[in-house]
């Protein structure tokens, strides 16, 4: 098992490399096709075990709108028409439980409305980040905040934890641990920094602006984490699929990284003038 996840985990490293290094329209295509499979991963976690079947009709149209989101951020990488799509999608899922009112129930539409937005929406900040000015630069802070977070809180946790932090969703978890994640995620960030800087990509002021970032969005990447496990403690699931051997689903693997994106791209965003 162990040989499993780590093989798994370095091709996801060398995918993630290559995809974000490569950007563009790879980057997009490979976001669409993971956002779908996180899509469908969330509606059966919401539907198993529950008196409503999983919504047929608002899964496919689920799908349309996570490659409508992506064309809408491909025709524009910089300032892709959020309000079109959010307005859209509440169109399209209220035009369903409209149309096939009885049978299905608000429950199943609003269920399938807040899976599009958590797993698919969310994850498009990687690509949005990528795509923003100084985005092949300041995308790799979304790894380094959620990936350092993580071995950093295990590794305080295991030295000085005492007191829970959440312990119904996480009894592994600690205060002390989340402290030295946020500590561990501020260092790596400083330590990127100073390679990026020593290449003359970027000034100065990053010695600084990195760490806060880091630091700062260290703190949603896990409450990331702790979201996804209460979703699957509602539901009695162990994980939310196999896709990734050893590592379970998309969900499981990138639910820090569903926080962490949207936080990075709004801190870099405004630290480089604004909203774009």
């Amino acid at each position: 098992m162990l040989k499993t996840r780590v093989l798994s985990a370095i091709l996801l490293v060398a995918a993630a490399l290559f995809l974000i290094i490569t950007g563009g329209a790879v980057l997009l295509a490979a976001g669409t096709v993971i956002g779908c499979i996180a899509y469908r991963e969330l509606l059966k976690a919401c539907f198993s075990g529950g008196e409503d079947e999983l919504p047929v009709i608002p899964e496919y149209a689920g799908y349309a709108l996570i490659v409508f989101w992506h064309v809408l951020i491909w025709l524009d990488p910089e300032k892709p028409a959020l309000l079109v799509f959010l307005a859209v999608s509440v169109i399209i899922f209220l035009a369903i439980y409209v149309f096939s009112f009885p049978k299905l129930r608000d429950r199943q539409i609003m269920s399938s409305f807040f899976c599009l937005l958590y797993g698919p929406f969310l994850l498009s900040f990687v690509s949005l980040t990528r795509n923003a000015p100084m985005g092949d630069v300041t995308v790799w802070l979304i790894f380094i905040s959620s990936s350092i977070c993580d071995v950093g809180g295990y590794a305080f946790g295991m030295l000085f934890g005492k007191h829970k932090l959440c312990p119904t969703l996480s009894p592994k978890k600690t205060v002390e641990g989340a402290v030295g994640g946020v500590l561990a995620a501020a260092l790596g960030g400083f330590l990127y920094a100073l390679w990026v800087s020593s290449r003359g990509i970027a000034g100065s002021e990053i010695l600084y602006l990195f760490p806060i970032f880091c630091g700062v969005c260290s703190i949603p990447s896990m409450i990331g984490d702790l979201a996804a496990s209460a979703i699957k403690r509602d539901h009695i699931i162990k994980d939310y699929g196999t896709i990734i051997p050893g590592h379970g689903g998309v969900m499981d693997r990138f639910d820090s990284v569903l926080f962490t994106a949207p936080a990075v791209y709004v801190m870099t965003v405004i630290w480089l003038g604004g909203f774009r």
